[in-house]
């Protein structure tokens, strides 16, 4: 079966997430005909502009995706939201097209997400908030592809409750964590990163983003440091630079230590308690890459109650066996069926 899988995301400070998504390329290769076609991200360093840019790819994608359709057998769409719909509804044709939404669209109230990006990266919130929403969703797409894949429960309540799609055109196929990520002794660990055994390791991994509850976490930790008789602590910063480092750093908190690209894993299996309090749901991909893989390593986690974290603790220890190979065999099944429907 000759399959092409082209994605609007291959930015690689989306590290946990373009990561995911090569590693599902990599396996279907070992069973079809996989072609590639990915939107690189912006050079531009401005967020407005770096928006319009990639705004602008989006229309070029979709005229090369239409141009070549019919030499495959299954498109294969990995959009960012169902606000994205729009893309597969412009290039159906005969083709099955199958769509996997990487996150939802905004379901908090507009105003109070304007009022946020008014104190936080108001450029990056522009877009989101002016086209991620519901009802330009509900005006602009049809939902014409042939099925629809999210990784959680709350993804597909979405799609069926707001935007009145079958359940029976929806699979669920949970994110996995590679086999190869796994823990490694924490001494060791903590001499990879110059840590002393007897400090208390406090980390955060992710995009310098208000949403992802970097700035909960930092004003947090400085609490803790004000608080008499604490064990000497440390909190670990670790990001793609997404985001306004700089604001963090003119917060002047003390013994903060700032990495960009680490292997997580190593520093997971280094800390004492990994704290991400999520503000919003949305901008989240699919179930949150370091929750599952925090589970994975055992390591205590601090998060906050939102729909998709109350999931995954929930679920437990049944997301630890959420296999790669299962979870690849169930989106070839989804191929396979689809490839048999008139």
């Amino acid at each position: 079966m000759k399959i092409c899988f082209a994605s609007l995301r291959f930015d690689d400070k989306l590290s946990g997430q373009t990561n995911s998504i090569k590693n599902i390329i990599k396996e279907i290769s070992k069973f079809h005909d996989v072609h590639i076609l990915g939107l690189a991200d912006s050079k531009k360093k401005n967020q407005f502009l770096k928006d319009i840019n990639h705004f602008l790819g989006i229309f070029r994608f979709i005229r090369h995706l239409r141009k070549n359709v019919d030499n495959y057998d299954i498109i294969h769409l990995q959009l960012p939201t169902p606000a994205f719909s729009i893309v597969g509804d412009l290039i159906k044709t005969k083709v099955k097209i199958i769509v996997q939404f990487d996150s939802i669209v905004i379901d908090e109230p507009l105003l109070k997400i304007l009022k946020m990006s008014l104190k936080y990266d108001f450029f990056f919130y522009f877009f989101r908030i002016l086209f991620n929403n519901k009802y330009i969703t509900r005006l602009l797409s049809r939902f014409k592809a042939d099925h629809y894949v999210v990784a959680s429960q709350y993804q597909k309540d979405q799609l069926v409750n707001d935007f009145r799609i079958s359940s029976n055109r929806i699979s669920q196929i949970p994110n996995f964590v590679d086999d190869k990520f796994v823990r490694i002794d924490k001494k060791r660990a903590r001499k990879i990163f110059g840590f002393k055994q007897s400090d208390f390791i406090i980390t955060y991994i992710g995009h310098i983003l208000h949403h992802k509850g970097i700035y909960d976490v930092v004003k947090s930790f400085k609490k803790r440091k004000n608080a008499k008789g604490s064990q000497t602590s440390k909190l670990i910063i670790a990001s793609s630079n997404l985001g306004n480092l700089n604001r963090i750093k003119k917060m002047n908190v003390p013994n903060i230590i700032y990495f960009g690209k680490i292997n997580v894993a190593h520093l997971l299996s280094a800390s004492d308690v990994l704290h991400v309090s999520y503000v919003y749901s949305f901008g989240t991909s699919w179930y949150p890459s370091i929750l599952l893989e925090a589970l994975k390593v055992g390591i205590r986690t601090i998060t906050t109650d939102i729909p998709l974290t109350r999931e995954i603790i929930k679920g437990g220890k049944t997301f630890n066996q959420v296999s790669k190979k299962k979870s690849i065999q169930k989106l070839i099944n989804v191929y396979d069926k689809q490839k048999t429907i008139l």
